[in-house]
Order: structure tokens, then C-alpha cells, then sequence
């Protein structure tokens, strides 16, 4: 009965949604999680949120071509990047790795056609941290090293002519 919406035992024919009864659901399993955590658990998963997030951008930072998008703000576990190349385009290949890269930003925000918001929370290991960095560097550094060949191309040009 729990993941059932309460129209079918009402009126079974009729029924449209299960919305109340999921949102239940997921608020019970809430509440659950944090029961066991306790207070003293949630401090402690704050913090490992947070210096996991910070480790994997201070990796992805080392990246030619990754910076912040915003360097100055303070964050806990989701940050924005700006990529040598479209999210979009990292997404897809990424994906074809089993890994899922992060929200592109440029459907929300078209300024920021290269943004790319990333989520670490407790559930992610160093060692997962770690493949996504290592998968997004290959990727992102050919495509720096590739804008940085082009403009000093043109630098070249310029100086010839």
C-alpha cells in the first residue's frame, strides 16, 4: 500500500497520481537517515562533505584550462567550473564512461556556455573523486592546449604581417 496511491483503493479506475504518497516516502527515509546519523553524525557528514567537495576542486583546478566560475564565493558541496569546452559536450563523453559529470549551466544560464556545476556529497570516495578528475583532465587539457596553440598562432600572424 505504501507505494501505491491512495485513488486506486479508492476509486482504482480513476487514479492519476502517487505524488502525496511518495513524498511521504522520501521524508520517512529522511527522517530515518538523520535518526541514525544523530547530531553528532550530522557535524561529521557536513564536514566530510565539504572537504571532499574542496578536494575535488582544488584537483580539478590543476587542469589547464578549469578554473572557478565564481572564485570568490564560499561553497559546501556544489561548485561551478568553467571548462575549455561545452558541459554539454564533456557530459556526453563522460557518460560514455559510466560517469556523470554534473549539471550543464548553459541550459539554465546561456552566459555561461562553458559551465559546469559540480555535486560531491559523503557518498562519494577519494578513489571516485579521483576517476572523475582523472577522466575530465585528458578531455580538458587537449582542448586548452589546443585554444592555447591557436592564439599563439594568431599572436605569430600578426607579428608577421
Amino acid at each position: 500500500m505504501t507505494l501505491r496511491t491512495r485513488e486506486q483503493d479508492i476509486r482504482r479506475e480513476k487514479a492519476t497520481s502517487n505524488i502525496c504518497t511518495n513524498q511521504a516516502l522520501i521524508a520517512l527515509c529522511a527522517t530515518v537517515y538523520m535518526a541514525e546519523l544523530g547530531k553528532l553524525g550530522m557535524t561529521q557528514l557536513a564536514d566530510l562533505c565539504l572537504q571532499k567537495s574542496h578536494y575535488c576542486l582544488d584537483r580539478l583546478s590543476r587542469i589547464p584550462g578549469i578554473k572557478p566560475l565564481f572564485s570568490s564565493c564560499s561553497f559546501f558541496k556544489e561548485f561551478a567550473i568553467e571548462l575549455p569546452l561545452t558541459a554539454s559536450h564533456l557530459n556526453e563523453e563522460l557518460l560514455s564512461q559510466g560517469i556523470i559529470g554534473g549539471l550543464a549551466l548553459a541550459d539554465y544560464y546561456p552566459e555561461y556556455p562553458n559551465g559546469l556545476l559540480v555535486c560531491v556529497t559523503e557518498t562519494k570516495t577519494r578513489e571516485d573523486i579521483d576517476r572523475y578528475v582523472d577522466a575530465v583532465g585528458p578531455r580538458s587539457a587537449s582542448v586548452s592546449r589546443l585554444h592555447h596553440h591557436r592564439h599563439m598562432s594568431s599572436m605569430v600572424r600578426i607579428r608577421v604581417q
